[in-house]
């Protein structure tokens, strides 16, 4: 982010207090105790830095956390039961984001995908295979194994355990770009709206067949032009989703 773009320290606190404020409101709705909470906000900010490939002592550094903390954190992060989900939905879906311009070989996935290892790629891969989503190719005189995606535009099926803590990352993830794009840098190409209307008492089943018979086919149709033509194709994160009002699920 270039020095213009950074935000004011009166205007950070504002935006990170707006993001954690409705976490903390789930936390406490929850009755999450505090202790967890900030275990949880230390483990998160390590695997962030971690996985953008810093080391322990530059962790300790930006954290303000000591050794010991820092050993701790990369221990549990290792032994942490949801991050399963990652390997059952998170890679395999970030290796598709990968081939969606061209195919690509096994040793260029492992170079693009680190620090994730060798097994845990090789089982998300063995995954999209048996679900029909990717193709492999060996080489005959090589040996170099290639895949290749079959098709661009699809939706999870699954709703498992694993599926929605997926969902809820990529819906974060969303939120953080437009974020970025629209109120940092002021790009007219993101867009954030949110609205508060009424309606009749079968709103929310036109909404989805809404979704279903014009939204969804709409996007199919912008991936089929852009499949058309990989090289001037532009990638694009898009979020939508409602929910009732006064329904108890905003104050639990």
């Amino acid at each position: 982010m270039e020095e213009e773009n950074q935000p004011s320290q009166p205007f950070l606190k504002h935006i990170l207090f707006a993001g954690l404020a409705e976490i903390a409101e789930l936390a406490a709705g929850w009755e999450v105790p505090y202790r967890m909470r900030r275990k949880l906000f230390n483990l998160a900010s390590y695997y962030i830095l971690e996985r953008r490939g810093l080391r322990a002592t530059q962790i300790m550094d930006i954290l303000e956390l000591s050794a010991r903390t820092v050993s701790s954190l990369a221990k549990e992060m290792k032994q942490f039961d949801l991050m399963e989900a990652r390997t059952q939905c998170d890679l395999p879906r970030r290796i598709e984001l990968m081939l969606w311009s061209k195919p690509m070989s096994e040793g260029r996935m492992f170079q693009h995908l680190a620090p994730e290892t060798p097994d845990d790629i090789r089982a998300a891969i063995d995954k999209l295979i048996d679900r029909g989503f990717v193709e492999r190719t060996v080489h005959p005189v090589s040996g170099v194994a290639t895949y290749k995606l079959l098709r661009s535009a699809f939706r999870r099926e699954d709703d498992g355990w694993f599926t929605r803590i997926d969902a809820v990352e990529r819906f974060f993830q969303s939120m953080g770009r437009v974020l970025n794009a629209r109120f940092l840098h002021r790009d007219e190409r993101a867009m954030a709206g949110s609205f508060l209307f009424r309606m009749p008492p079968d709103g929310y089943q036109r909404l989805h067949k809404f979704y279903e018979e014009q939204f969804w086919p709409f996007l199919v149709q912008l991936e089929n032009e852009a499949s058309e033509d990989p090289e001037h194709a532009m990638d694009a994160d898009l979020t939508l989703c409602w929910a009732p009002v006064d329904e108890g699920f905003d104050r639990r």
